[in-house]
C-alpha cells in the first residue's frame, strides 16, 4: 500500500497541491521520529543539506521539500 501512495504522489502534486505536502510533512516527521530527531534537528539538517534556513517545513518550496524528503529518507539507523 506505501509503494501505490509513492507512485501516486507525483499526480498528486498537480491536482491537490496541498495533500501532496502534507503527505511529504507527515512522512518527514514520521522518520525523524524513528531516527529521534526533533524538531530543530530537522531544519538544521534542511540548512546543512539544502542551504535553507527554515523555521518550518512550510517555508520549503516543492522542488526543496521533495529533496528533504529523499535525503531523511534515505538515512538509515
Amino acid at each position: 500500500m506505501q509503494r501505490q501512495v509513492a507512485m501516486l504522489r507525483p499526480k498528486l502534486r498537480r491536482a491537490d497541491n496541498p495533500a501532496w505536502r502534507n503527505q511529504h510533512y507527515k512522512a518527514i516527521w514520521a522518520k525523524a521520529r524513528e531516527l529521534g530527531f526533533t524538531k530543530d534537528q530537522v531544519y538544521a539538517l534542511s540548512g546543512d543539506r539544502l542551504g535553507k534556513t527554515i523555521t518550518s517545513l512550510k517555508q520549503l518550496g516543492e522542488r526543496n521539500l521533495k529533496s528533504l524528503y529523499n535525503i531523511i529518507m534515505a538515512i538509515h539507523k
